[in-house]
């Protein structure tokens, strides 16, 4: 028998002593515990000495066995070595310090006995059951990895806070991911079903998990390993298992569950709702989404799954070889939980297993970012897509005016040093000046429109109650003076996408995230300067933005209704009040707007309110707008044209329709 094995032996028949000396002691002082009460200042408590006690049994029982790492909370670990390690230090100066500190927190216990090795036993039970933390971090992100499954239990963003001043919380341990395979001896076994054993590298940027197997299990087991980079946003987690004697898995069909719980990060739930959605992207395609309520059943394999948040996003992936295919993907809304805006929900998702080899390792990336475009896009496998809404028609013009245009143009001003609200405004102003073209168009076929008026009522007095000759009469002088009615219409189709991609892009703008201007605290989310002691349809407050651009859309309803005049058919007059209607409902529904989109809404409206007011001051004169085409209805056209097959097409309608009325009058 070898020298470390006696003084293992010797050790622990120290401390059997020791015991039993704590135990005698303890009775000669219950007698004395009334008069040492009175007379003792500050005693522990019996919670404290059992605690206590716990502790010391837990060392123990480490120290003769195995090496066991401890975290609690945010601290960092300590090691307490094994018995070999304490081969060269003197034993019984050890044991007497122990002994002692035994004695001086028993003394003042008012526990009367330990019955049985059976309590000794349950307590070191509950030492190994106990749920320990390990953290690592870096210079982005701080991760926290329980003992309880392996699982995360934590990662906080350390640049980023919520709407309340904390740290962004992207995750806790409400989400659960595990890793399930069937086993020979031990059923269905899932990751979740293991205590593990915790070590962190002297660098804090590795944690490694090794799982605690029962004996049913063969020698077999698994061991996790989650890994930062110094900087950055991605987790590289790593799982080996290892089939120990061979006989541990029965399958070759390995499960994967992962639910992300979207913890609630802005002010305004509903908005975040509205911009968080459940993405994932199948090899070889485009990205997709799951819609709220939905449950989709997968038959292919992914490059990525994500749970995307208004500002920021949890993606998993495969790496070095890994891959996942096939399962259910679902999203839900749990309405009655405003601390929480979605729930995903990734199960049975398949990975191949080799079940014949000794160990199988499988290794994944864990993306824990903001959903910054620059940012994402270094990732590859087109996951800046994550940072842009799915379009369901026309997606890649939207895609191109916010990836070649706003996105570009964006971060060229910001690069400038520029106040956001600057950066909007010089925006605003680049965007319209670019569609000036347009708007000066739209603004001269309103103005021939007008011009004509006065020869369309003629018609229509002619021919009242005839209502294809009207059409017919209105063609022809549509032919006459060269004036074609949708022209107005055309330019303000062509900007329609421009103002449906900035109704995308401010909201979901991380770089407008707790930025402020004016008397907006942040631009991504409403201003409420304005607040009431009473709720209005849901809202106890009015966006003074909302508001300015409620009143610019009313001003400019006004500017077209004294410049156009009354242009409606009868019975249509109604209509002419619409534009005044549409601002005062967009107060309502825009009020819980960002309030980037609302401040550039309310700049779009002015802009053009201007706009309208120069070109019909300037560029826009209807006398010799009327002159020119009183000029065009004298020069003789040549037919063949546009207005000729229209006209034509026409009559031959009309021709068809007279003959039918007269067959059914026949009849």
């Amino acid at each position: 028998m070898d020298s470390s094995r006696m003084q293992s032996i010797g050790l622990i028949l120290l401390m059997g002593l020791g015991f039993l000396l704590v135990l005698q002691m303890n009775e000669k002082e219950l007698e004395e515990s009334e008069e040492q009460a009175d007379n003792q200042e500050e005693t522990p408590t019996a919670e404290e000495v059992a605690e206590e006690a716990s502790n010391t049994l837990s060392i123990v029982d480490t120290m003769i066995n195995d090496t066991l790492m401890v975290t609690v909370g945010d601290t960092e670990p300590f090691r307490v070595h094994n018995v070999d390690s304490l081969a060269g230090e003197d034993l019984s100066n050890w044991a007497d310090s122990i002994i002692d500190s035994l004695s001086a927190d028993y003394q003042a216990s008012s526990i009367t006995e330990i019955t049985s090795s059976e309590d000794v036993v349950q307590t070191q039970e509950e030492v190994v059951n106990e749920e320990s933390f390990a953290v690592i971090e870096n210079d982005d992100i701080r991760l926290t990895v329980s003992s309880k499954g392996g699982q995360i239990a934590n990662v906080v963003l350390k640049n980023y806070t919520n709407h309340l001043g904390k740290p962004v919380q992207i995750t806790n341990d409400q989400s659960r991911f595990r890793l399930s395979i069937d086993t020979k001896t031990l059923g269905e076994f899932s990751t979740n079903d293991a205590p593990f054993e915790l070590s962190v590298s002297e660098d804090s940027l590795t944690v490694t998990a090794k799982a605690i197997m029962p004996k049913e299990a063969n020698n077999g087991g698994f061991t996790m390993v989650f890994q930062l980079s110094p900087t950055g946003y991605t987790v590289q987690h790593n799982v080996l298992f290892d089939n120990g004697d061979n006989e541990l898995y029965a399958t070759d069909n390995l499960r994967m569950d992962w639910q992300q719980v979207m913890l609630s990060q802005e002010k305004d739930i509903t908005e975040e709702r509205r911009r968080s959605w459940l993405l994932y992207k199948e090899k070889d395609k485009s990205m997709e989404l799951v819609s709220d309520g939905d449950t989709e059943e997968m038959e292919s394999s992914y490059d990525w799954l994500s749970a995307k948040q208004q500002f920021f996003n949890v993606t998993l992936r495969g790496s070095k070889g890994t891959s996942f295919k096939d399962g259910e993907l679902s999203l839900d809304i749990p309405e009655a939980d405003e601390s929480i805006v979605k729930v995903a929900t990734f199960e049975n998702i398949q990975l191949d297993f080799k079940r014949g080899t000794d160990s199988v390792a499988y290794n994944f990336e864990w993306i824990f970012a903001p959903n910054d475009y620059g940012l994402m896009m270094g990732y590859g496998q087109d996951m800046e897509r994550i940072t842009r809404p799915k379009f369901w028609f026309v997606n890649w013009m939207f895609n191109f005016i916010l990836d070649r245009l706003f996105t570009p143009l964006f971060a060229w001003l910001e690069g400038m040093n520029l106040g956001y609200g600057l950066i909007i405004f010089i925006m605003t102003v680049f965007i319209k000046m670019a569609l000036s073209p347009l708007t000066f168009k739209s603004y001269q076929s309103q103005a021939k429109m007008r011009v004509l008026k006065p020869e369309m009522d003629a018609i229509k007095e002619k021919y009242e109650g005839d209502q294809s000759k009207i059409s017919q009469a209105t063609m022809n002088l549509y032919r006459r003076t060269g004036v074609n009615p949708m022209s107005g219409c055309l330019p303000m189709v062509v900007q329609m996408p421009f103002l449906l991609a900035m109704f995308y892009f401010f909201p979901s703008a991380i770089e407008l995230r707790g930025e402020s201007f004016l008397w907006a605290n942040d631009l991504s989310t409403y201003d409420d300067l304005i607040q009431f002691p009473f709720s209005v349809l849901g809202s106890s407050h009015l966006s003074l933005f909302t508001l300015l651009f409620s009143l610019s859309s009313l001003g400019t309803a006004w500017v077209n209704l004294k410049t156009q005049g009354n242009n409606m058919q009868a019975g249509m007059e109604f209509m002419k009040y619409l534009p005044f209607i549409f601002p005062i409902v967009m107060l309502f529904i825009f009020n819980s707007f960002p309030a980037g989109l609302t401040y550039y809404y309310f700049l779009s409206t002015t802009f053009t309110l201007v706009q309208q007011l120069v070109i019909k001051q300037f560029f826009v004169d209807e006398d010799k707008i009327r002159a020119q085409l009183i000029a065009k209805k004298a020069k003789p056209r040549k037919k063949g044209g546009f207005w000729d097959r229209l006209q034509e097409a026409q009559k031959k309608q009309m021709e068809e329709m007279e003959k039918k009325n007269k067959k059914g009058k026949k009849k």
